[in-house]
């Protein structure tokens, strides 16, 4: 019956928490030794084990060779003889100075060129259906961190948007996404620096996102159905300065040109100076709670 090695495992230090699969990279800032764990299938018949059972030692910008042996026991746990298998696992640390990441992708974005670590400066198309420019990395090494900033939005003639809803910059710091805000038919750049493990080294990335306006036919982007339409939603009015459908700004109105000013109120309110007013009770719509309330008051 054959043994293999069915997986191996490495830790930065004896009972260490962090578990890597191998083989693998170590980032820059970890400790300098690690030890190693393998298993064997079918794991009631076979063993694993590393011909080296102490500590290994690896240098930033090094690599060592970790043996592990697979073999064969018998019922009694005793080996079986000329059942040995041999494998090799090379272990890499990084240098600790990398400043690349080593894959991106823009959720819903179409990028030129595509993808490639060593190219610093990219355009990014988005789908029109999208708020958020949402940034998906493999970093080079995991010790390495990645800022966020990004710009105001610009409208299509290259001036600061006014009134946008999502007009502000912002800055972020997180290691594998991250995410920014862009709205319909405006453009911002986005920069992504990212510093080494070992703190010394510093890139940037650099990225300039443009999203599609709605059509003449379809003016207003519609958040909740993430779709350009002519007619916004009951409470809503479409907003020329934003090119979104946005919230009248006067409670228990349904229908209104702008924020400020309500044409048409909820059941129970009137327009009263373009605000809802609650509908005064009369004595003929007064309800009977009413009546003997105003019965005792008298």
């Amino acid at each position: 019956r054959s043994c293999w090695c069915c997986a191996s495992a490495m830790r930065n230090t004896p009972k260490g928490r962090g578990v890597a699969p191998c083989p693998a990279f170590f980032c820059g800032r970890w400790p300098t030794g690690f030890d190693m764990e393998a298993f064997a299938a079918p794991k009631d018949v076979c063993r694993a084990r590393r011909l080296k059972e102490t500590t290994t030692m690896v240098d930033p910008g090094s690599h060592v060779l970790a043996e592990i042996s697979v073999e064969e026991i018998d019922t009694k746990g005793s080996l079986v003889p000329g059942s040995e298998t041999f494998y090799t696992v090379e272990v890499q640390r990084r240098a600790g100075d990398e400043t690349s990441i080593e894959h991106l992708e823009i959720e819903g974005a179409a990028m030129a060129p595509a993808w490639d670590r060593e190219v610093r400066v990219y355009k990014v198309i988005m789908d029109i259906r999208l708020d958020l420019v949402r940034f998906r990395m493999t970093l080079l090494d995991t010790g390495q961190v990645v800022a966020l900033h990004a710009d105001r939005e610009l409208d299509a003639g290259g001036f600061a948007a006014r009134g946008r809803r999502l007009k502000i910059g912002d800055s972020q710091h997180a290691l594998t996404t991250l995410t920014t805000t862009l709205d319909v038919g405006q453009m911002r750049a986005v920069n992504l620096r990212v510093t080494s493990a070992d703190q010394m080294s510093t890139e940037t990335y650099s990225f300039t996102v443009q999203r599609p306006p709605c059509p003449e036919e379809l003016p207003f982007f519609d958040g909740e159905t993430q779709a350009c339409t002519d007619v916004c939603n009951s409470g809503q009015f479409g907003s020329t300065s934003t090119g979104r459908c946005a919230a009248c700004g006067q409670a228990h109105c349904v229908v209104c040109p702008s924020s400020d000013q309500c044409t048409q109120c909820d059941d129970g309110y009137h327009v009263m100076q373009q605000k809802c007013s609650r509908i005064a009770a009369t004595a003929s719509s007064a309800s009977p709670l009413d009546e003997a309330e105003t019965i005792l008051n008298r």
